[in-house]
């Protein structure tokens, strides 16, 4: 895991880079998926309709308990962080979401994958003890963590 300082969103997505923004489970608006604060915003902003794509998918792979933990649509990611906008992030639900991360990343080496600093700012979690959850998960070198 190797952390950065800057946009995420500056990168450019391919089959090789993917960029990953967290989120939450809520579907509004007509399948919509709530993506209204911090990365989850500039994403919705930046890729017209990807609030529709992620809104369908989330339905689609939301069980009974709200969870989908990392869904992918081409070449970006959203990655599950809490369970409704209005809530702070879920420690537990986060790490079982960069568990996933990591054997997306473990197992395709060959492809970088861009994650939001996950649980900070909107999330509510200070950044010490995310980055205290970071480290433990020992993520491979090809996922990187942004900041700004």
């Amino acid at each position: 895991m190797i952390f950065n300082i800057g946009n995420m969103l500056d990168e450019t997505p391919s089959a090789y880079n993917r960029i990953i923004v967290t989120a939450n489970s809520n579907v509004k608006y007509g399948d919509r998926l709530v993506m209204g604060a911090g990365a989850a915003k500039c994403l919705r902003d930046k890729v017209k309709g990807i609030d529709c794509v992620f809104g369908k998918l989330v339905k689609e792979y939301n069980s009974r308990d709200k969870e989908y933990l990392l869904l992918f649509h081409n070449f970006y990611g959203i990655l599950q962080v809490k369970y409704n906008w209005w809530e702070n992030a879920n420690v537990n639900l986060i790490k079982r979401s960069l568990e996933i991360l990591k054997y997306n990343a473990d197992k395709y080496r060959d492809v970088a994958y861009n994650l939001n600093y996950p649980g900070i700012g909107y999330g509510g979690i200070e950044k010490h003890i995310m980055e205290t959850i970071l480290n433990r998960m020992r993520l491979p070198n090809n996922v990187m963590i942004w900041s700004r």
